[in-house]
Formats: structure tokens, C-alpha cells, sequence
């Protein structure tokens, strides 16, 4: 996810008008996550304790230092030729890692991330 999706992210008003969003991106969300994240881009006030050990480099699911993220998204596989809902993972400041769920091929996009809740 880049700058400009996290910023129509928080600008949503719903759980609804994000899923939308997503949907409009080929982002697979369900209704749970959505109210996850809604609630987390509209958080006010001091961290969980939770929210506060993923800040701080705990809590992560990470293989290689690549971090599973918690969404899907469709995208053209180069290997299988088909548009497939890929799992996503990202190593932070270096890229996005996506794993066909159909054939398996991870195709990795490098590219600027920013681990959500860090001001630069």
C-alpha cells in the first residue's frame, strides 16, 4: 500500500466506504479486517500495549524478514499468465513480496515502504 492509498484510507468515513476502496483497488478485505483497520487509521488517544510491541519491532509474523501482511490482493501472476489473489509481504524500506495462491511464484517489487505510524 503507498502513501496516497493510506491517505483515502483514513479519509474514509466507513468501514463500508473502505472496503469500497479496496475493492476499487483490487484489495481483498473482509468485513473483520476492514473494521480492524478502519479503527486503527482513526485511532485517537495512546497505543494498545499490542500496537505498541508491533511499533516497536515485536509481534510480527516474518520469514526472512519478510512480514506477512494481513490483506490479499489481486494481481496478473507472470508465471500462471492469470489474475490471482496474491498473499502479500513486505520488508520494510526495501519492498513488496506477492505469492500467487494458485502456483506459488513470489514476484518481488521493490520499491519505498513506510511501516504505518511513522512519521518521516
Amino acid at each position: 500500500m503507498n502513501e496516497e492509498m493510506i491517505k483515502k484510507a483514513k479519509e474514509t468515513k466507513t468501514v463500508e466506504e473502505l472496503i469500497a476502496l479496496a475493492n476499487e483497488n483490487d484489495i481483498e478485505l473482509t468485513e473483520e479486517l476492514a473494521k480492524e483497520y478502519f479503527e486503527r487509521l482513526h485511532a485517537t488517544g495512546e497505543l494498545a500495549d499490542d500496537e505498541l510491541e508491533n511499533v516497536s519491532g515485536g509481534g510480527c509474523r516474518t520469514v526472512d524478514g519478510w512480514e506477512a501482511m494481513a490483506y490479499t490482493k489481486k494481481r496478473d501472476c507472470p508465471t500462471c499468465q492469470q489474475r490471482t489473489t496474491h498473499k502479500v509481504f513486505v520488508k520494510w524500506g526495501y519492498g513488496y513480496k506477492y505469492q500467487c495462491k494458485k502456483c506459488g511464484n513470489e514476484d518481488i517489487e521493490i520499491g519505498p515502504t513506510v511501516k504505518p505510524g511513522i512519521i518521516i
